[in-house]
Parts: structure tokens; C-alpha cells; sequence
């Protein structure tokens, strides 16, 4: 039972690495920034830090992310003044 589970987890896993690939190709994005706008999607507000933090990426990494899906469009960045 738990090899027939581990078998369909692995396929679904599979499945979906293929799905992002492809969508990640038309559109220039990797599977990485694809994880990314899936965890932004859920939230109305998130800092840089807590999505560093969620993605377990390096901070400049994040940053070069967020840059690039602003200038396609994909999310809007709002600077906080303190």
C-alpha cells in the first residue's frame, strides 16, 4: 500500500514538474519562480523576507525574482516607508 502511494506521489510530483517546465518556457520563467507566484498568489501582502524565508532561497536571489516578475507583470512590489 505504501509503495502504490509513494508511486502516485512520485507520478503527480512528476506530472507536475512537467506542467511548470513547460508553462515556464512561454513564459521565460523557471520552475523555482513559478513555486514562487504560487506562494505570492496566496497572500494579499507579503514581505521580501517572509517569501525568502517560505522558499528557503537566498535574500538576492528572491530580490532578482521579484524584480523580474514586476517588469512581466506577474506581481506589483510596494515599498513600505518607515
Amino acid at each position: 500500500m505504501y509503495k502504490q502511494l509513494e508511486q502516485l506521489i512520485t507520478l503527480t510530483s512528476n506530472d507536475l514538474n512537467l506542467v511548470s517546465r513547460r508553462f515556464g518556457q512561454r513564459t521565460d520563467l523557471t520552475s523555482e519562480q513559478l513555486e514562487m507566484l504560487r506562494i505570492l498568489y496566496s497572500y494579499d501582502v507579503l514581505s521580501q523576507y517572509d517569501l525568502t524565508m517560505k522558499i528557503n532561497k537566498e535574500q538576492s536571489i528572491v530580490s532578482r525574482w521579484i524584480k523580474k516578475l514586476c517588469n512581466m507583470g506577474y506581481i506589483t512590489s510596494k515599498q513600505i516607508k518607515s
